[in-house]
């Protein structure tokens, strides 16, 4: 399956600086908690960390972090 990744910097306020990180949005909860990430490919990320996220059932947003 392939998803759309957004880049981010995180921890800061200036862009191209900070940790980069990168986002990748569900369409719903269930589909956050069966993501199955592909470890191989998010390792050859240059990012920090990938998360994962979407609108939540009983919340606003629910999210994993999987680096």
């Amino acid at each position: 399956m392939n998803l759309p990744i957004y880049p981010v910097d995180a921890f800061t306020h200036c862009v191209f600086s900070g940790n980069p990180a990168a986002v990748v949005v569900l369409e719903n909860e269930a589909q956050v908690r069966g993501f199955q990430p592909d470890h191989p490919a998010i390792e050859r990320l240059d990012a920090f960390a990938l998360i994962v996220t979407a609108r939540g059932d009983k919340v606003d947003f629910v999210s994993r972090k999987t680096r």
